[in-house]
């Protein structure tokens, strides 16, 4: 299978276009979030990834609020909002947990931790492939380290991904880190960019 992962587009045409290339040569695709500024475009943007007839799994960052983004997504065949949720596509299972960006730690995400985590595991005994997606990056990696060596990422994300053990793990937010990889326990972390990366799993 291969997986077309993106972020923080902004609306940018030129990234979009570079999406829609990469994309024919993809089965699924998947993106992290921020696909507006502050929502300007952002019903333009889905509608162009979702007429590119491939699934596309997505959460909102922090320039969308997660209300517009689930309602602009029904009725969009091709559009899978995972939010605090999951969507299953071939034999992959893909969880998210989109917005925010600047905070330490998401007591949502706490509070249903448990039960992604059951979640997680059942998949896993079905011998399926865990893929998570997030808008803020996992604390302590490099994806959340900037020039000054500050840490913007998220406790949160980072338990869960420890605990999950997921194959790969997508986030954006931080410009800073287009491109950038790291390894957690067993998990591949990503920041794929706005021009997409293409992963064969």
């Amino acid at each position: 299978m291969k997986l077309l992962a993106f972020g923080d587009v902004h609306g940018n045409e030129e990234s979009l276009k570079n999406i829609e290339k990469k994309s024919k040569n993809c089965d699924i695709l998947a993106g992290c979030g921020d696909f507006s500024i502050f929502e300007d475009g952002l019903e333009r943007t889905l509608i162009h990834l979702n007429n590119l007839k491939r699934p596309v799994v997505l959460i909102h960052g922090n320039h969308e609020y997660e209300e517009d983004m689930r309602l602009l997504s029904e009725g969009k065949e091709n559009l899978f909002f995972i939010h605090k949720g999951y969507a299953i596509i071939m034999d992959f299972v893909f969880f998210g947990f989109g917005g925010g960006g600047f905070s330490e730690r998401f007591p949502d995400l706490d509070k249903m931790m448990k039960k992604m985590l059951n979640d997680v595991k059942r998949f896993k005994k079905e011998n399926k492939k865990i893929i998570f997606l997030s808008h803020a990056s996992p604390y302590d990696t490099l994806l959340d380290s900037i020039g000054d060596n500050s840490k913007l990422g998220n406790k949160s994300i980072r338990k869960f991904i420890e605990e999950a053990e997921p194959l790969l793990a997508l986030s954006g937010h931080l410009h800073e880190n287009f491109g950038k990889q790291d390894i957690l326990k067993k998990t591949l972390l990503v920041n794929p960019g706005p021009n997409g990366m293409i992963f064969n799993l």
